[in-house]
């Protein structure tokens, strides 16, 4: 047998194992795609009470979740580049939180707008956004994006 025709490599054992433990990660991964939840996935039954956090710019913010999925009492702080700090407070604010955790609508309809955006990534954990529009306060006003985060009250 001539020495260069012969093929020196490894017999199949160790490709073999490659592709068992190929083949293994592969049917995990599959399997954790299809188990873990993901933020904001559907089913997200936030915690019923009063909820407080902060947003991008360190100001509070605070409003409660009650019964029928429902996002009301909103107290907003924020800062407008021109006017300065703006403090809202709607009672009677009612978004109702879809079936994914999310909800949207406008907490102060005067002079542009102002409107609340979340999304709860956990039955204690939301994150969201405060749009204002460009005179949500005096006239003047710049109005912005200003993300938050809050969780339930302790």
């Amino acid at each position: 047998m001539n020495a260069r025709t012969h093929d020196s490599r490894r017999p199949g054992p160790t490709r073999g194992r490659i592709r068992v433990a190929f083949g293994s990660l592969l049917f995990c991964v599959i399997a954790l795609i299809g188990v873990v939840p993901q933020a904001g996935a559907e089913g997200v039954e936030p915690a019923i009470g009063g909820w407080k956090g902060k947003t991008s710019q360190g100001m509070p913010i605070y409003f409660g979740v009650r019964e029928g999925r429902v996002v009301t009492n909103v107290r907003l702080n924020y800062r407008d580049a021109v006017c300065g700090k703006l403090v809202l407070h709607e009672p009677n604010a009612s978004l109702s939180i879809d079936e994914s955790g999310h909800f949207a609508g406008v907490v102060y309809p005067a002079n542009g707008g102002v409107e609340l955006r979340g999304s709860f990534t956990g039955p204690r954990r939301i994150k969201g956004k405060i749009v204002a529009g460009e005179s949500s306060g005096l006239p003047g006003c710049t109005g912005g994006t200003i993300s938050f985060t809050a969780s339930p009250k302790s």
